[in-house]
């Protein structure tokens, strides 16, 4: 995860810097360009105070795909600060919006990331549940893909990959 990051905060910057620029010329959604604008600060800075800002703002909007970026920002910023047990609720309270509100292009991250949180908890059973509504979510996408070129990228995606080499260890287990 942290690999990562150096890369897509430079990638960030003027996008960012073009969002905030958009932000004080544009009332037209403003809020929607505020909430990925939050969003991005928070997913570059792993920080609770955007992540709850973030989840504050999506919250009040009714945006659910940036209330579960809130949560899972937050959980992501628990694995950063040693706290697993605050890592799992917050992923938890995503997975109860995912189960009210499917999203599969979101939910098959929150589960992967939920499996690695109950397996460093040595948490086995749950973690071989979440890494398999993983799975099950990838393959979903994946059956639903037409093109086949769009379909390889998305299975051969790092991310992907990574949830999938996590699901076959746990079942190893």
């Amino acid at each position: 995860m942290h690999g990562h990051r150096p890369r897509l905060i430079r990638g960030m910057w003027p996008v960012m810097k073009s969002a905030e620029s958009i932000l004080s010329r544009e009332p037209w959604f403003r809020w929607r360009f505020e909430i990925r604008l939050r969003a991005a600060r928070a997913e570059r800075d792993l920080s609770k105070t955007e992540g709850l800002s973030l989840l504050e703002k999506a919250t009040y909007y009714g945006a659910r795909k940036y209330m579960i970026a809130g949560h899972t920002i937050l959980a992501k910023a628990g694995m950063a600060e040693g706290e697993p047990a605050t890592a799992e609720a917050q992923l938890n309270a995503a997975v109860r919006l995912l189960n009210e509100f499917p999203a599969p292009l979101v939910a098959w991250k929150t589960y992967s990331m939920l499996g690695r949180v109950h397996a460093e908890r040595g948490n086995y059973d749950a973690a071989r549940a979440a890494f398999g509504e993983a799975t099950s979510l990838i393959t979903y996408i994946a059956d639903h893909i037409s093109d086949e070129r769009l379909c390889g990228i998305f299975l051969n995606s790092p991310a992907v990959q990574d949830a999938l080499l996590h699901s076959r260890e746990s079942s190893a287990r």
